[in-house]
């Protein structure tokens, strides 16, 4: 899993309950404070502005730097792909964290939603074989930390379909780098087609589903996505420079995530996916 990545979007959740009591804080004060003969003088946006400097020291007085680091931990310690129990139990967390901020009133809602799930009995990889069809190369789908956890994901893109694509040796697969617009139209004007092959993209500049997009408007018939060291173990790649004892991609490390175009549950598109929603058939969702 690529730790930056999950460190960034974590840091993002933790930023996100704090300012969740910030805000249930500045309720309480613009409520709580007396007015006095100088405020009734101010106009609105000037009474706010003295407010917006004393919350603002609040707030920085209030962050405290092991606090983000248990929040962190915590969240990050064991995978928790959506639906899992693991990820009731971060819901709880978050919730229960609201609670003791000071909030009167939390809740989890469940909505039924239409999820992408790794198949653990044909897992993605790569073969590579040579002319008698032997396999002489097998990928791995997991990453090989020497850790404990037993609800281990498999590496997977969500809403991806499945299948396979072959090509012949030398011709059939083609880097584009980032398989942006841009990098698929430079293969172009130097005479290099994708059409009918597999597109071998680098993670990074695009989201993972427009990169695939890109690819399949080019006529590629699937795609490869790998991390490049250079993005994701800049430190370099020995034992110490990487996870565990860095936030850096170790060797094995592989990305998971969404390559889904749209936006919410792909089968209520624009609108909540509670119980009695309208629902498109899997086939139709974009």
């Amino acid at each position: 899993m690529n730790q930056k990545l999950v460190v960034v979007s974590v840091v993002g959740l933790i930023l996100g309950l704090c300012v969740g009591g910030f805000i249930g804080h500045l309720a309480t004060f613009t409520v709580t404070e007396t007015p006095t003969d100088e405020d009734s003088y101010l106009t609105t946006d000037q009474w706010l502005e003295g407010i917006k400097d004393d919350t603002n020291q609040w707030i920085i007085n209030e962050i405290k730097t092991e606090n983000i680091e248990k929040h962190l931990r915590y969240l990050s310690a064991e995978p928790h792909l959506a639906a899992t129990p693991r990820d009731n139990e971060l819901a709880e967390y978050i919730k229960q964290h609201f609670l003791n901020s000071g909030f009167d009133w939390a809740e989890k809602l469940s909505y039924d939603v239409y999820l992408s799930r790794p198949d653990p009995d044909k897992p993605n990889k790569i073969y590579i074989r040579d002319s008698s069809g032997n396999e002489i190369f097998t990928s791995q789908h997991r990453e090989e930390f020497g850790s404990n956890v037993t609800n281990f994901v498999d590496a997977f893109n969500a809403y991806t379909p499945a299948g396979e694509a072959w090509s012949e040796a030398g011709e059939g697969v083609v880097y584009v780098n980032y398989g942006r617009v841009e990098d698929f139209q430079e293969l172009e004007t130097l005479g290099i087609s994708s059409k009918g092959r597999i597109a071998m993209m680098r993670y990074g500049e695009i989201y993972r589903g427009n990169k695939i997009k890109n690819a399949q408007d080019a006529g590629a018939t699937g795609a490869i996505l790998f991390s490049d060291p250079w993005d994701v173990a800049q430190e370099g790649h020995e034992p110490e420079d990487v996870y565990p004892n860095s936030w850096w991609l170790p060797e094995t490390g592989m990305q998971r995530g969404s390559a889904y175009l749209g936006d919410g549950d792909p089968l209520t598109p624009g609108w909540p996916s509670t119980k009695h929603a309208h629902r498109v058939k899997p086939s139709e969702a974009g």
